[in-house]
């Protein structure tokens, strides 16, 4: 082996066992997101959000294809294998290496943030959740859509970014990267892939489906950006999406996110009893229920047997990532914000 290759070969290591203490130790992970990864997000977020189509899209399509063209070759050198051999193990170190080198990056600029303590977790008092809890939450969300019912106004996608923007400088504690979320060039194609937003932990940037109805894009938005802070666990990023909107005082931004809180919360309930979570759908107003069956409508445009396959990768991926619950984890949301409310609306601070 020559020694490039095994210098790589150690440097890689040396990366990969340095990283598992990212798990074990507070200290380490304070000092790696104030020193680490809030001033590299910072650099990114400064040279990115100046252009206006998405770098990481792009970077995403140039891997899938290099890995396309690497799949191939190794399949023409697999058949001819008596006269390839020495080409197809110079092209497996190479993989090797290279997916080393990836996942360094990734975890280094971004991975290691699934070891953070929680933003806020409860102390005290009653923490556990049952389904009295549950339909209580239900019947709270049913209220305060009710009185959101007869405001009908949504902002643009650019308006949207600029005030949730503000109002996470404003909670944090910390100097926080700008904000700024995307439209992605995948476009629709995202749903059909089970997803509407996601962030791109190469190049920082947060991206969301535009033709998305446009009542969910606060929310939705709220949620890319609190990855971009540095929140990786998805049901932590959804319960602080749903603090920032709900504390902003904005009602556009409210009904987004008691809508979205009432979309898991209902369907939890539906789990335990059916008939009683369809009750709580007919007592909202009815354009809340009007919101709901166009979301709907937009999700069956786009539903395919694909996004079992992809969303299938995802949930085995967060749990790699120490995430046991995976996908089952955004559903957390419902009991966070109703332990969250019991202990009187703390203040969260993002570090």
């Amino acid at each position: 082996m020559k020694l490039y290759v095994r210098i790589m070969v150690s440097t890689l290591l040396l990366g990969l066992l340095v990283l598992s203490f990212f798990f074990r130790n507070e200290g380490l992970m304070d000092a790696y997101t104030s020193y680490i990864f809030i001033p590299y997000q910072q650099i990114r977020s400064s040279v990115f959000n100046g252009i206006g189509i998405s770098i990481g899209d792009i970077v995403y399509v140039l891997l899938a294809l290099l890995l396309l063209v690497s799949l191939i070759r190794l399949l023409f050198f697999l058949i001819r294998w008596p006269k390839k051999k020495l080409k197809l193990g110079k092209l497996l170190r190479r993989s090797i290496i290279s997916l080393l080198l990836l996942y360094l990056c990734y975890f280094y600029s971004w991975g290691a943030n699934y070891a953070r303590h929680p933003v806020w977790a409860p102390l005290q008092g009653d923490t556990s959740w049952n389904r009295a809890k549950l339909e209580a939450l239900n019947d709270i969300l049913v209220q305060e859509l009710n009185e959101l019912a007869d405001d009908t106004l949504v902002y643009s996608f650019r308006k949207t970014n600029a005030i949730l923007g503000a109002i996470y400088k404003r909670a944090s504690d910390k100097m926080l990267p700008d904000l700024w979320v995307k439209p992605s060039l995948f476009g629709e194609w995202m749903f059909y892939l089970g997803i509407q937003g996601y962030y791109n932990p190469l190049t920082g940037e947060a991206h969301v489906a535009k033709s998305l109805p446009a009542f969910m894009w606060p929310f939705v938005i709220a949620h890319e950006m609190a990855h971009q802070t540095g929140v990786a666990a998805e049901g932590e990023a959804n319960f602080i999406a749903y603090v920032i909107c709900v504390k902003s005082g904005d009602p556009v931004l409210q009904r987004s996110a008691y809508l979205n809180l009432f979309l898991y919360a209902n369907r939890e309930l539906s789990r335990k009893d059916e008939e009683l979570a369809a009750q709580k759908k007919f007592a909202l107003h009815t354009s809340i229920q009007a919101l709901l069956w166009e979301l709907e409508e937009h999700r069956k445009k786009y539903k395919s047997s694909f996004s079992k396959f992809s969303l299938g990768i995802y949930n085995w991926m967060l749990q790699q990532q120490g995430q046991d619950k995976g996908l089952r984890s955004y559903a957390d949301i419902s009991r966070l914000v109703y332990l969250w409310e019991a202990a009187g609306e703390p203040e969260i601070k993002l570090r």
